[in-house]
């Protein structure tokens, strides 16, 4: 095996251990090619008014499909998902045994599991850890989490953390939809293509759009 590539896959590894170490359930790396497919819907469901105010990655589809447009020689992305199914299943653990003085239960605002924590300020920890394996390496690491830079379940389907729903969320194995994600680009060459696209885990299964309001 060349040389250059024997470093490739070490510094892949060693990437990936940095990220598992911090905290982080899943990391994948794929190439950095444009999400063609991904904007083409973003541009279409835009042009249709299906998108209602929401900017995010559909505030300008060209940018959050393009990896090289945040690092003009971007070769790789590393994409990271930290679970937080857990942390949610203790909260509902611990509510079950919570009442008032008087034995009534009042009344609760539902909020979004993900923002129950700083989830997204572990994700972006784990994610620091690994973009400093790269750049003590030479290499440069633009990261990206819970913004409009980067489509990350786009990049986190195509590294082969997970399937895509039909609720239309990224799902992984054992966690389902209750991930955050984020990635990093990197000039550094992880891979020369793409990991096999992960294997439907859906079924005949509809749960989400039973339970959808």
């Amino acid at each position: 095996m060349p040389t250059d590539l024997i470093h490739t896959d070490v510094l892949r590894e060693t990437v990936i251990e940095a990220g598992k170490n911090a905290g982080l359930l899943s990391v994948g790396v794929c190439t950095a090619e444009p999400f063609i497919e991904t904007k083409h819907v973003l541009e279409e469901r835009k042009a249709q008014g299906l998108h209602s105010t929401m900017q995010f990655t559909y505030r300008n589809p060209q940018r959050s499909t393009t990896p090289t447009w945040h690092m003009a020689d971007a070769k790789s992305i590393v994409v990271g998902a930290l679970d937080f199914a857990q942390s949610v299943e203790l909260e509902t653990q611990t509510k079950r045994y919570q009442t008032s003085d008087n034995g009534d239960h009042k009344a609760r605002g539902k909020v979004g599991a993900y923002v129950r924590d700083d989830h997204y300020g572990k994700l972006r920890d784990a994610l620091e850890a690994m973009a400093q394996v790269l750049r003590q390496a030479g290499f440069g690491a633009f990261l990206s989490f819970d913004e409009n830079s980067l489509v990350d379940r786009a990049a986190a389907y195509r590294a082969g953390l997970g399937w895509q729903g039909k609720s239309a969320n990224l799902l992984l194995p054992g966690v389902g939809s209750m991930a955050v994600l984020g990635s990093i680009i990197t000039d550094a060459p992880l891979c020369e293509a793409d990991p096999e696209p992960m294997d439907d885990g859906c079924g005949t299964c509809q749960k989400c759009l039973d339970g959808c309001p």
